[in-house]
């Protein structure tokens, strides 16, 4: 998650949205008729929104975390509790079983707050999918398809007549003696045009 709100921060998403900008004139128009094409639109706009909103939807300081303090302090109890409970099992097989009940049912059991930890769990996938679920608005996941759809949205909103060549000669691709004779045209145009 936070992997992907620094990209998300670092405009990730841009490379798709200048496409997009550049052939849409910033969202307004989509093919020859220079209309705009709502669809193509909506994902423009997305995009353009992308940086903040999934940026804030993979912020973990929307998570209620343990506090540093409970960690150390959980991690301490759950490790002496583990190390004792395996020494309760150990020894000689005849005394474990008459001793191990006894042995177990007298170790400190760690508080309530370093055992349930449903509640964070469940806090943590809940944001966790707002974060990368595609289905959530504005999340990583649906900035991440609205990338993939600008590219259909760029190519069907480009202008497809633009600028035509400017008339040169013919440059063969059969023979070696076609691309010769191009680049002597070539030559011989460069040079009247620098004594001219």
């Amino acid at each position: 998650m936070e992997a992907k709100k620094e990209n998300a921060a670092n405009n990730t998403f841009g490379d798709a949205l200048a496409a997009l900008d550049e052939s849409t004139n910033g969202g307004k128009e989509c093919g020859e008729d220079g209309s705009e094409d709502a669809d193509t639109k909506k994902i423009h706009d997305k995009l353009k929104g992308c940086g903040a909103s999934a940026g804030s939807k993979c912020d973990i300081s929307n998570i209620t975390l343990p506090t540093e303090a409970l960690l150390t302090e959980c991690k301490t109890l759950l490790t002496a509790f583990s190390t004792d409970f395996k020494k309760c099992l150990t020894g000689d097989s005849a005394t474990v079983s008459a001793t191990q009940c006894t042995c177990i049912q007298g170790l400190t059991v760690p508080k309530d707050a370093c055992l349930d930890n449903a509640a964070a769990r469940k806090d943590l996938l809940a944001q966790k999918n707002k974060c990368t679920k595609g289905d959530e608005e504005g999340s990583f996941g649906d900035c991440r398809k609205a990338e993939r759809e600008a590219a259909k949205a760029a190519n069907k909103c480009r202008p497809k007549t633009g600028c035509k060549r400017p008339n040169m000669p013919t440059m063969t691709t059969g023979a070696p003696s076609g691309r010769v004779n191009f680049l002597k045209q070539l030559s011989q145009r460069h040079l009247k045009f620098n004594l001219h």
